[in-house]
């Protein structure tokens, strides 16, 4: 039975593979006065024999247009020439990128003047799983977790590639030197990096916060949310101990990262709204809270995981990540 087209599969399969190189390539290249590209020149280097049936002034333009780097990606096995076999399969393998369950291209435009671009959303969806692919090619001992001293808590400092052999064997004292150098200064950006976060989701914590307090016309609520207590330089948890913001993010996070309806933060609230501590609150207030956080819920949404940054930076000898995802070899 033949295997169904899937995100895991896409790049193993010759056709579907050369169709989304070439827009990761050349996309964002204008071609006539348009970027994201036409069909002609999708079928230029991939439909058997049409790169001799055309114009010799149109095949002139679509050489310019690809230049080199079409060389480069043919050679790479990016993109596999003469691939397709006529206009009609091109189009079918663009529509079963377009279509569900893949989702992984868009187009603009209609009949002549159709273009073709690939999502967002699946081309980072790639280098997830590029990601997570070259951290399972590491054995054991080529991975050491490095000791982060004064970086955030519950950060993971993690260096593949460094086994014990090559550290404690092959490599210099100079080099070590340079190697715990260059440790310290990633973790410095790193924490400088958590920070531009965590603080940023701070100040508009803050700012909303203000703006309700301000707002409310409850002074029970006023008094749930001291005046002081907003701006006073503590650790962000402390600051937003409160059912308006810690628990928001909490809420966000036992919805995996889902926003969350009205229904599912009415029925948090009120369930939250039950310890004693909050026992002063009336039902209005209780409702000006849920409304608070369906104002803010894509806030909340979108900075999942609040309080969490990861970094990702690797090198390899092989073609372009979207190329080998999952031993993207392609399938004859």
């Amino acid at each position: 039975m033949k295997e169904k087209v899937s995100v895991k599969n896409v790049f193993e399969k010759k056709q579907y593979k050369s169709i989304l190189n070439l827009l990761i390539d050349f996309q964002n290249k204008e071609f006539q006065g348009c970027t994201g590209l036409r069909p002609i020149q999708l079928r230029y280097p991939l439909e058997k024999g049409y790169k001799d049936t055309l114009d010799p002034k149109d095949r002139h333009n679509l050489k310019e247009f690809f230049g080199s780097r079409l060389d480069v990606l043919i050679k790479r096995g990016s993109v596999v020439p003469e691939c397709i076999t006529s206009r009609n399969a091109l189009s079918q393998f663009l529509r079963r990128l377009k279509d569900p369950p893949l989702n992984a291209i868009v187009s603009t435009g209609r009949h002549m003047g159709i273009r073709y671009r690939i999502v967002p959303d699946f081309y980072y969806q790639g280098l997830r799983l590029d990601n997570i692919n070259i951290l399972r090619n590491f054995s054991h001992d080529q991975i050491q977790e490095i000791e982060l001293g004064i970086a955030p808590s519950h950060a993971k400092f993690i260096v593949y590639g460094f086994d014990d052999m090559l550290r404690h064997k092959y490599l210099s004292e100079e080099t070590k030197t340079k190697i715990d150098r260059a440790t310290q200064k990633i973790i410095a950006g790193y924490t400088a990096l958590h920070s531009c976060k965590v603080g940023t989701i701070a100040e508009v914590c803050k700012k909303e916060l203000t703006k309700f307090r301000r707002e409310t016309k409850s002074v029970r609520l006023k008094e749930l949310i001291p005046e002081d207590a907003i701006h006073r330089e503590l650790e962000l948890y402390h600051i937003f101990y409160y059912p308006f913001s810690i628990a928001f993010f909490e809420l966000v996070e036992k919805n995996n990262g889902v926003k969350p309806t009205r229904k599912e933060i009415s029925n948090f609230v009120h369930k939250m709204c039950s310890d004693p501590q909050y026992n002063i609150l009336e039902p209005e207030d209780i409702e000006e809270i849920v409304d608070f956080g369906c104002r803010n819920a894509d806030f909340f949404t979108y900075v999942h995981p609040w309080n969490d940054v990861a970094i990702s930076l690797y090198q390899t000898m092989d073609e372009p990540f979207l190329a080998r995802i999952f031993n993207s070899q392609t399938k004859e």
